[in-house]
């Protein structure tokens, strides 16, 4: 039986491609900056391919991407960006840092949106 026919076609490439995929939860955004819950992505120092694939649904959401080598103390890798509704793909090749994540909040005071997405690491 082939890869093709066991799995489906994104989980067929996602086994060709050794991607480990987590899916993170939708949240709400706020006023100020706050990760995205279940973004933290630990790469186990693999140096390898690290995706982060989201929606934005309806208001515009200011979106940054911070990385850490203890999962303590972060630094932004990726400054603030302004993120209108769609579907949004941030990626780092030989990601040099062991932790990865999302922070996000409104564009525009009181004027809330939400994400929904999830994480690749190859």
């Amino acid at each position: 039986m082939s890869i093709l026919h066991k799995y489906s076609t994104q989980e067929a490439l996602n086994k060709q491609l050794h991607l480990t995929t987590t899916s993170i939860a939708s949240k709400e955004s706020v006023d100020t900056y706050a990760d995205w819950t279940g973004s933290i992505v630990d790469t186990g120092y693999s140096g390898g391919h690290i995706s982060f694939v989201y929606t934005v649904a309806a208001n515009t959401l200011d979106v940054k991407f911070l990385a850490s080598i203890d999962g303590t103390t972060y630094v932004e890798v990726v400054g603030e960006a302004s993120k209108a509704a769609g579907t949004h793909t941030n990626t780092f090749e030989n990601a040099p840092y062991r932790y990865y994540k999302v922070q996000f909040k409104a564009n525009s005071g009181g004027s809330q949106g939400t994400i929904v997405g999830h994480s690749a690491v190859r």
